[in-house]
């Protein structure tokens, strides 16, 4: 299993890439370019792989980021925002137990909301869609389609 946390597009998650090397399920070397869509994703969610099989589908390259094991980076996560022209507390799954026992009812500012989801990426709303400076929530997942 990678430590890097991508995922391979080919084989829709079930294998890993170590720092863009061979996939260790399916085999492929996969072409990672800077300008390639990227989903945040997160194979535990159907929304996340229904968005992830509609990439696929579409027959276009894209880059999958497995954020729970490769988190955004500060600056990462503010690039993200400004693509998905989003408030930080707007990106946070409220129903995550850590925001309701720890964060619910706060009111902090943008900057702590953002070291929040740094620091528990599980709060992260997914999957997020990114294709150049615009980004998507695929939720529902149709709104994939609005970013290619």
């Amino acid at each position: 299993m990678s430590t890097c946390g991508y995922v391979c597009p080919k084989c829709e998650g079930k294998g890993f890439l170590e720092n863009f090397s061979n996939c260790d399920w399916c085999g492929t070397t996969p072409i990672i370019k800077d300008n390639m869509i990227t989903i945040y994703h997160n194979n535990r969610c159907g929304k996340s792989r229904d968005a992830l099989a509609i990439l696929t589908e579409k027959n276009v390259e894209f880059k999958v980021v497995d954020y729970l094991k490769n988190p955004p980076t500060t600056k990462e996560l503010e690039s993200i925002l400004r693509k998905l022209n989003m408030a930080p507390i707007d990106l946070i799954r409220k129903g995550e137990a850590v925001y309701k026992e720890n964060f619910k009812d706060k009111t902090l500012t943008n900057a702590e909301w953002i070291q929040i989801i740094v620091d528990n990426p599980i709060l992260i709303e997914r999957p997020i869609i990114i294709n150049g400076n615009k980004a998507v929530i695929g939720r529902p997942t149709e709104k994939v389609l609005e970013i290619l």
